[in-house]
């Protein structure tokens, strides 16, 4: 059932790359991202091709602790 948030929030990528409670990361220019309960999702904007390419899905524990 929580899958299905997480879906739903990388869909509404497609129409809004930016939503409100976005958090561009500090790491990259065009690198953002959202938090859906205690996961994270992790994704880069490309705003002259229009398109969005997702990242990262991940509990936030282990978002967190790349190295």
């Amino acid at each position: 059932m929580f899958f299905k948030r997480i879906d739903k929030a990388i869909l509404s990528l497609e129409e809004e790359p930016r939503p409100i409670g976005c958090i561009k990361l500090k790491s990259s220019s065009n690198l953002y991202r959202i938090r859906v309960g205690a996961y994270r999702i992790v994704y880069l904007i490309n705003d002259t091709l229009r398109s969005v390419d997702l990242r990262l899905v991940e509990h936030r524990k282990q978002a967190y602790n790349r190295k």
